[in-house]
């Protein structure tokens, strides 16, 4: 439910127009330790979703021309293709370039 602290409200029955420049999405920019990098990087092996993706993309690093191995579904590559691998960390590309959280750390970020 709203509260009054959480709209504006307009009298004139016209609302206001804003800049576009300050439509965008408020974004919140902090340094991670590299102790902390070195865990994201140990849990995308446990995770589901990220382990498969490094994996594939590791290889096709080292490899450009290999085949995927049968392990590696066409599902995995497919899903590899919004993700970008710098350092050993995970880039989600269609959110802007966001890294990747494995699931069990995922609590500790929010």
């Amino acid at each position: 439910m709203a509260d009054a602290l959480s709209r504006i409200a307009y009298t004139q029955g016209e609302q206001p127009k804003v800049d576009p420049q300050y439509l965008n999405v408020i974004e919140m920019r902090v340094s991670a330790s590299t102790e902390w990098l070195n865990d994201v990087r140990k849990g995308y092996g446990e995770d589901t979703i990220f382990g498969p993706v490094l994996e594939y993309l590791s290889d096709s690093d080292k490899n450009e021309d290999k085949k995927t191995s049968s392990k590696q579904s066409s599902h995995v590559k497919e899903r590899a293709k919004s993700y970008t691998l710098e350092e050993g960390l995970l880039y989600h590309k269609p959110s802007g370039g966001r890294l990747c959280i494995p699931k069990f750390m995922r609590t500790d970020v929010i």
